[in-house]
């Protein structure tokens, strides 16, 4: 936590350091469903992804969309009530 709140802070002063490249987000998304998969199973909820199959790749640093995506997931899975479903669509 107190290393989301140093990054929060860089981000907020403009003194973030950002390693940008080309992302293809399909695949980051992936990954990040993957890794969240067994904590939707323990509450019984299904994660239904729409993506796109002809994403183009966006710049981006990859390690911060993967923070934000993950804690976008996360969330959809704590505030979904068991047995539920979370739909994640990237267009």
């Amino acid at each position: 936590m107190v290393n989301e709140l140093i990054e929060l802070s860089r981000v907020e002063t403009g003194k973030a350091d950002l390693k940008v490249e080309p992302i293809v987000l399909n695949i980051l998304v992936t990954e990040v469903i993957s890794h969240l998969k067994t904590q939707a199973e323990r509450k019984q909820i299904a994660i239904i992804d729409k993506l796109e199959e002809t994403l183009p790749a966006v710049q981006a640093d990859a390690e911060k969309l993967q923070q934000v995506i993950t804690n976008i997931v996360h969330n959809a899975i704590k505030f979904t009530p068991a047995g539920g479903k979370s739909r994640l669509r990237i267009k």
